[in-house]
């Protein structure tokens, strides 16, 4: 056979592992934040992230300080406990157990990047289980959290096309499919053909969906 009826699927180990490997490239720093007024950088005992934009910091001397987001040029997080747990407890089938843990993380970390990596897994958790709705509720969530999140980063986009798929909001996703494939960069590009394909078997547009398929390699 030239294709398959069964959408393309990343596994959800793929999605630990780059998580891992973000996480891992930073395992040096400690946290801080710089301000974008003055270039001020502020060395952090902890930093987290409010649904309502706002950054809270407790300094090492134990001063605390609120930012909005967009006063922040550039910052560094310790990946939070709770999302240690939740790879941990995906990576050992224990679902429901990490998203609760993902959840945590999203409430506690809106727009300082951990949101947006729970996000992703806790939304392929939920599409795994079949819980569609429920995928695309907690990706609404993410987003009215952080503005951000569907440019910052590439796997939760990803992960947001998916919850439109499983839903059945095929106009408004194939209109940002579009847009990623002719104005995206190259890996945006792939993974909205990679999207696209499985859009295009869901319609049994199977001809279509296998040069989408084709596009990627």
């Amino acid at each position: 056979m030239l294709y398959s009826r069964t959408p393309m699927k990343i596994p959800l180990i793929a999605a630990l592992t780059v998580a891992s490997l973000v996480c891992a490239s930073s395992a040096w720093a400690a946290p801080y934040v710089i301000l974008k007024q003055d270039n001020r950088r502020i060395d952090a005992q902890t930093i987290s992230g409010s649904p309502t934009g706002d950054v809270t910091v407790i300094d090492t001397a134990g001063s605390k300080f609120t930012f909005k987001r967009d006063q922040i040029a550039n910052l560094y997080v310790d990946p939070p406990a709770d999302w240690n747990s939740a790879k941990q407890k995906a990576a050992a089938g224990q679902l429901d157990a990490a998203l609760a843990d993902c959840t945590k993380v999203i409430l506690g970390n809106a727009g300082l990047g951990y949101d947006t990596m729970a996000g992703d897994l806790a939304i392929q958790i939920l599409l795994r289980q079949k819980k569609n709705d429920e995928a695309a509720k907690l990706a609404e969530r993410v987003i009215r959290s952080n503005a951000a999140a569907l440019s910052s980063s590439p796997a939760f986009q990803a992960a947001y096309w998916r919850t439109l798929l499983a839903t059945g909001k095929t106009a408004q996703l194939a209109e940002m499919l579009d847009k990623a494939i002719q104005g995206g960069s190259r890996e945006d590009a792939a993974r909205a053909q990679i999207v696209r394909g499985d859009l295009r078997l869901a319609e049994n547009k199977n001809k279509e969906a296998v040069l989408d398929y084709l596009r990627t390699a």
